[in-house]
């Protein structure tokens, strides 16, 4: 029986280091147990500091042992990724150590204010007595400087502003200059800047790191797919390079008549981009239906295909807008008018509409064509029941979950496995 215990310490790694470095995973509960994967996690990484913090927990659970206090002591991981998904980890790990602890409060030893960010997470679910931070004593010396920015700059998410966001901005005004758009350089380059900060400022930057690691996770050379997703760049970097040529060509005509201005070429920029970019998406997308098709994601692929529709919704709205703004930004340019941007958005609501309804239904009948009674029901990879009826009509099929049946909703199907179906909460 698992002893209660009033203070659970806990120590956070919220990147998940432990996991990285050693293959350790959370929750690690117990003195030894944190004693001894402190000591691997030191001997793999010396100079990590969440070594240091699992140190400083277990001297702070020492400490309130000593003092009669009845406590327990757990080092929680999150994830790689940080961000929400350590956030959820954290949550899951703590949630699940005071359902079989019963703990009143906890004592968070931290090693800095990243792990620190995570304090709202945890007074969510207990109270918390006492933070301690371990502070780790470094030379002041000018080796020991470099060798923390070394390591600093080791980390992707600082690497990402220190070299790629300068590469890109380089690279880009390379390409600018050698078309002759000396001009409009700065202009696209302060552009890209600002791009990269509404990313930053608004916390976009580790949703689309976490997208790209889990796009590369499911994409190989060897899938059908592949080819789609080579011609999704080459598409994506005609677009650009049309975009430009388009923009350009504006400005010319702008200068001829001396009107120069940065407003005409930058939607010209949009527009001449824009059908090539529309391409390169729908390229994408089918690539990824191929891919959740071959992993028998099924909700995916319904999730691809509405996308699929919705560009192609925004598209005809932002290309009829951007023209609509070119001629409001010049006399030397013709457009539609306010009347064409409302019927050609009705038009836009009314594909979305139908080709939802249309995927809706084709998902539907896909579903039910492949659900046979008798397939095993999981949830997170463990067994939760059996299909014991179908209702077509409306959707719905029957599980047999211990001694009760539960009506399920084919929406809940997130994947088709050979003999079984994996379902959603």
């Amino acid at each position: 029986m698992v002893r209660k215990v009033k203070t659970l310490v806990i120590t956070v790694d919220r990147d998940d280091d432990l996991g990285k470095k050693t293959s350790l995973k959370g929750p690690i509960v117990g003195e030894k147990a944190c004693i001894k994967a402190a000591e691997i996690l030191a001997i793999s990484d010396p100079g990590e500091s969440d070594a240091n913090a699992i140190f400083g927990a277990i001297k702070a659970y020492r400490e309130m042992k000593e003092l009669g206090e009845d406590v327990e002591i757990a080092v929680i991981t999150g994830h790689r990724d940080r961000g929400i998904k350590a956030d959820r980890e954290v949550a899951r790990q703590l949630e699940n150590l005071k359902d079989k602890y019963k703990f009143e409060d906890v004592v968070l030893v931290s090693d800095g204010a990243d792990d620190e960010q995570l304090i709202p997470v945890i007074q969510g679910i207990t109270k918390i007595a006492n933070i301690q931070r371990v502070v780790i004593k470094q030379s002041q010396a000018i080796e020991s400087s470099f060798y923390l920015i070394k390591e600093v700059l080791k980390d992707p998410h600082f690497a990402r502003l220190i070299f790629g966001l300068p590469g890109i901005i380089l690279v880009l005004y390379a390409i600018v200059y050698t078309m002759g758009m000396q001009k409009l350089s700065l202009s696209i380059t302060l552009g890209v800047l600002g791009l990269y900060l509404i990313f930053k400022g608004f916390g976009l930057e580790d949703a689309l790191a976490h997208w790209i690691t889990s796009f590369r996770k499911t994409t190989s050379f060897e899938r059908a797919s592949f080819p789609l997703y080579i011609s999704t760049l080459l598409v994506l970097a005609l677009s650009v390079w049309a975009g430009i040529d388009s923009a350009n060509d504006t400005y010319e005509k702008l200068l001829a008549v001396g009107q120069a201005s940065l407003g005409p070429p930058v939607i010209s920029f949009v527009i001449g981009s824009l059908g090539l970019l529309l391409l390169s998406v729908l390229l994408f997308y089918s690539g990824r239906i191929v891919d959740m098709y071959n992993r028998g994601e099924v909700i995916k692929i319904k999730r691809y295909g509405k996308a699929m529709v919705t560009a192609i919704a925004a598209y005809l709205i932002i290309d009829i807008s951007a023209k609509f703004f070119l001629a409001w930004s010049s006399t030397l340019f013709e457009g539609p008018t306010f009347i064409d941007i409302i019927m050609i958005t009705i038009v836009a609501i009314i594909i979305t509409l139908f080709g939802f309804a249309i995927i809706n239904r084709s998902y539907r009948k896909f579903m039910l064509r492949h659900i046979k009674r008798g397939m095993i029901v999981t949830h997170q990879n463990r067994e939760v029941g059996e299909v014991v009826g179908i209702q077509s009509k409306r959707g719905i099929i029957t599980v047999h979950m211990g001694k009760e049946k539960k009506d399920i909703s084919i929406n809940r199907i997130t994947m088709l496995k050979p003999g079984g179906i994996e379902i959603s909460r």
